[in-house]
């Protein structure tokens, strides 16, 4: 009698999760699951070990599957920024903006490439419709402090990075941009 109780239990229980996985919504990002030698955790793998030159490599890749997909435009892109590589970031950021506009990092990356290509006041555009879009984003912040900063524009800045601080107050790239910003500031009220 006890081990038909036990066999019987098995049963349900295999019933059970056959059930949970049959019920399972298909709509997910099913196609990126079964991409070819799981690029994708491949290529989150090597972007979180700071192996970003396979990281884009791995990006490309998919992005050549899957062009539609904005993700992998702004994780190529964030990978290309890394590498100093501007302009390709920069080719990427504006994939990921035009296939999804509302997409904060892809505009912060937008906006910081164009920065670092010394296009500051496009890049301020883009860093400020980033900020629009997720004012809770210390990255973003930080970098729209960074580049107000940049310009001289130190009273900006220094809203900017102090709301940044508010957000993450371990942040050290904000942290010393404000120190930064509050001695520029404070030499500019003594002269």
């Amino acid at each position: 009698m006890r081990l038909s109780i036990t066999k019987s239990f098995v049963l349900v229980l295999f019933f059970c999760a056959a059930l949970a996985v049959w019920s399972q919504d298909d709509t997910t990002d099913k196609p990126r699951l079964e991409n070819p030698n799981n690029l994708d955790a491949r290529a989150t793998m090597l972007t979180q070990s700071g192996n970003f030159r396979e990281a884009a490599e791995a990006y490309s890749k998919l992005i050549a599957l899957y062009p539609k997909d904005p993700e992998l435009y702004v994780n190529l892109s964030r990978c290309r920024l890394e590498l100093l590589e501007y302009g390709k970031a920069v080719e990427a950021a504006r994939m990921a903006v035009s296939l999804s506009p509302k997409d904060y990092a892809a505009r912060n990356n937008l906006g910081w490439g164009l920065v670092s290509l010394g296009q500051t006041e496009k890049g301020v555009t883009e860093l400020k419709a980033a900020a629009a879009l997720n004012p809770n984003s210390e990255r973003v912040r930080t970098n729209l402090g960074l580049t107000l900063l940049k310009l001289g524009r130190d009273k900006e800045a220094i809203v900017e990075l102090r709301a940044a601080l508010a957000i993450d107050r371990y942040s050290i790239r904000a942290r010393l941009a404000l120190v930064f910003a509050y001695e520029r500031a404070g030499r500019y009220l003594l002269a």
